[in-house]
């Protein structure tokens, strides 16, 4: 059965942007999603939109957005964002759940985008359904791009043991879902992946037509954004972070970061003779 994300989602969506979009580390760790994402353009289909950063950056490069999110205050906050927006930006807002995909009519999206940890809030049994969704609605040569909080980040553990709190330091290598906490006092049900892992649900029931790309770290030398007030008050010492996150970013860093970014290129079907 599915995990009804929408009410936690709700409750921590006016302090959002406060929390993690406006703050440095926030800052950072999404301009490094966008230079890996590189390039873009034609139709894109973006997953847990949240407040619409994402959406809007594509929208600015000339791609036209169907932004998604199951909460509907943060789809109000998108909307006002949006709206205040100079650019005349073609973004479509519509409220639905991950585990809802397959009930919206678009097909032939260049790019599927669900980025920081959205989909940590779908569970490993859910993921392979959501594999054959997402290739249902890209076209052939289209791209899956997901941006997902990794089972291990070095960061996390070394913080959590100097506090002495054992049990958040190695709370993503358990086998059950953790309620992680996103502000305002309101927690949502939140499973870690490795790389390999999420590879195999989403692929296993794609018959071969979703095949892994890429895999890099976002958040192997940039710190968790919880960390962002000690780094605000060290602005050079997390600019060299930075630097680091942009040249030492090969796959084998991603196993150990806050956040793996994974890709997914949807290939033809075959012609019949």
């Amino acid at each position: 059965m599915a995990t009804d994300t929408r009410a936690p989602f709700d409750a921590a969506a006016i302090d959002y942007d406060a929390v993690f979009t406006d703050t440095c580390v926030g800052r950072l760790q999404r301009e490094r999603v966008w230079q890996l994402i590189g390039q873009v353009e034609g139709e894109v289909l973006e997953l847990n939109c949240g407040t619409g950063e994402d959406a809007i950056w594509l929208a600015r490069r000339g791609c036209r957005v169907l932004a998604t999110d199951a909460s509907e205050e943060i789809l109000r906050i998108a909307e006002k964002k949006i709206r205040e927006n100079p650019s005349n930006l073609s973004i479509t807002l519509e409220m639905c759940r991950i585990e809802h995909l397959e009930g919206l009519s678009d097909t032939g999206f260049d790019l599927i985008l669900s980025n920081f940890g959205g989909l940590n809030c779908v569970s490993p049994e859910t993921l392979p359904q959501l594999g054959q969704v997402v290739t249902s609605k890209l076209r052939p040569g289209g791209r899956f791009v997901a941006v997902v909080m990794g089972r291990f980040c070095w960061w996390e553990t070394l913080y959590f043991l100097i506090k002495g709190q054992f049990r958040n330091a190695f709370r993503r290598l358990g086998k059950l879902p953790v309620s992680a906490p996103l502000g305002n006092g309101s927690t949502v049900q939140t499973w870690y992946y490795t790389p390999g892992r999420f590879r195999r649900l989403i692929c296993c029931e794609t018959s071969g037509y979703l095949e892994m790309t890429e895999t890099r770290p976002v958040g192997f030398w940039l710190p968790p954004s919880y960390l962002d007030p000690f780094f605000r008050n060290h602005p050079r010492f997390l600019s060299r972070l930075g630097k680091l996150e942009n040249v030492f970013s090969g796959p084998p860093f991603a196993f150990a970061a806050d956040h793996f970014l994974i890709s997914f290129t949807r290939k033809p079907e075959p012609s019949s003779l």
